[in-house]
């Protein structure tokens, strides 16, 4: 019966309405990305103001949030492409990670860091 600690914590589950309370273990942005689906908002569901909630909570709460769906697939692939020319045009570059509690220790690059 010990406090949860802040890593252990579970993704909070709220009723939005009678779909969510029968399943009580049912993902709350889940349930936000259908309701505005069903709505015909499917692209702009996240913006929401019930679901900048949820997802400002689980911030708080969790320091991250997986917020699926937030761009439409065509956008995700224009991102990628995007994001591979900046590298191959050295626009972007990988960032240097440093050492000892200072942080002015030894610098080097992790490629699967960052």
């Amino acid at each position: 019966m010990g406090r949860k600690n802040k890593h252990q914590h579970a993704t909070k589950k709220k009723p939005l309405d009678d779909a969510a309370d029968d399943d009580p273990g049912a993902d709350v942005l889940f349930y936000l990305r259908t309701k505005y689906a069903l709505l015909g908002k499917s692209e702009w569901w996240w913006l929401m103001d019930d679901s900048l909630a949820e997802i400002d909570e689980r911030l708080n709460d969790e320091n991250f949030v997986v917020v699926d769906g937030f761009l439409p697939r065509e956008d995700v692939i224009k991102l990628k492409r995007e994001v591979k020319r900046a590298h191959e045009t050295g626009h972007m570059t990988p960032g240097v990670l440093a050492g000892g509690k200072a942080g002015n220790a030894t610098q080097y690059t992790m490629k699967h860091v960052r």
